[in-house]
């Protein structure tokens, strides 16, 4: 019997195997793929190298700017400190000057200044500064610009406090009140006229010799009276009556009414004060006040009598109560004047004319006063 041929046996598929070609072109691939990443993380951690050196030279470029400013703001409050001790400095050496002058609240004008930007930071920066101050102008500066202008040289300040001090006691030793030319602004004008102390006491004394020679003795004698006011004082009163009156009337503590009524020969002076200080008499001056009182005697002195005789006639009276209302311009004047008018009116057309009104008066011993209706 034949055999049977054996099958065949399955053939196993060949491996395929790269041609040199194609590897070496991924041998390339990966070795690039290789190099780039390579490449890449070097980059990357150079830039990193880089950032943190930037971060550092940053941070130390940063501590330095702080120190220079710290260094600046230390050198600009040095010198800040050092100009305000420069400005108090200066500004106490200036205040020591008038300190002793006694003049150290003059100086305090200023004071407020020292904490100025622009505040001085010399003595004499300050004495400058101070020249300018109304203060400081109305102390010295006004009576050296009044000698500026009479062509006489400036003064210092301890010049003219030495001036004042002069002529401040020779009034006192003159006998002037208190109060009367012994503050600065009382003097500027003897010293702007270069006025020594000897002839502002020359000045005095001649007032005086007027007041101690022609002033009414009744007047010298009620004001020495009644308020203690001595010829100083009548004196002060001839030299400056604005500024005297002020300074007696506080003397008296009521004005010189009474002394004025006393002056004119008035018998009830405390009656004559009481009703002419009713009348406005207080807001007068002396020379006023006396004046009325004398003029209210004149217009009694005519009228009172005539009164007497005719009142019942007429049906009204006049007393010294309404001399007084005329004389010294009371809300009664009007009507006081033509009671009196009538009276006058009536002894005229009793005796015929100013001739029987003359005689009248003579026999009632009237005396004829010019100036009286």
């Amino acid at each position: 019997m034949a055999s049977k041929p054996a099958p065949a046996k399955a053939a196993t598929p060949a491996k395929a195997t790269p041609t040199p070609n194609v590897a070496s072109q991924l041998a390339a691939v990966q070795k690039q793929i290789q190099t780039t990443t390579l490449g890449v993380a070097q980059s990357l951690a150079s830039e990193a190298k880089n950032a943190a050196a930037a971060q550092s030279l940053a941070e130390t470029q940063a501590a330095s700017y702080q120190q220079q400013l710290a260094a600046a703001q230390a050198q600009i409050q040095t010198t800040q400190a050092a100009q305000q001790t420069a400005k108090n400095d200066a500004l106490a050496a200036f205040k020591d000057k008038f300190t002793a002058l006694g003049l150290g609240t003059l100086a305090d004008a200023i004071t407020t200044k020292v904490t100025s930007p622009d505040a001085p930071t010399t003595a004499s920066g300050w004495y400058s500064l101070l020249l300018s101050t109304p203060e400081y102008k109305a102390r010295f500066g006004n009576t050296n610009a009044m000698r500026t202008k009479n062509g006489l040289a400036q003064l210092t300040e301890a010049q003219i406090m030495t001036a004042e001090g002069n002529i401040a006691s020779t009034l006192r030793n003159m006998g002037m009140p208190a109060g009367f030319y012994d503050q600065p602004a009382d003097f500027q004008q003897f010293i702007a006229l270069d006025k020594s102390a000897q002839e502002v006491g020359d000045i005095v004394q001649a007032y005086k010799n007027i007041a101690s020679n022609n002033v009414d003795p009744a007047i010298k004698n009620a004001l020495q009276t009644y308020y203690g006011i001595d010829l100083g004082g009548v004196t002060a009163m001839l030299m400056d009556p604005s500024k005297a009156q002020p300074i007696l009337n506080a003397i008296t503590q009521k004005g010189t009414t009474a002394a004025a009524a006393a002056g004119a020969g008035i018998t009830d002076i405390a009656g004559a004060a009481q009703v002419a200080g009713g009348l406005g008499a207080g807001t007068m001056t002396y020379a006023k006040q006396a004046d009325a009182f004398a003029q209210s005697q004149l217009l009694a002195q005519q009228a009172t009598p005539l009164s007497n005789i005719y009142s019942q006639q007429l049906g009204t009276t006049y007393s010294s109560a309404q001399s007084m209302q005329e004389a010294f311009g009371g809300p009664q004047s009007v009507q006081a004047a033509e009671q009196r008018k009538k009276l006058t009116n009536l002894e005229t057309s009793t005796f015929g004319g100013s001739a029987g009104a003359s005689q009248q008066g003579q026999s009632l011993g009237i005396a004829n006063q010019q100036g009286v209706q």
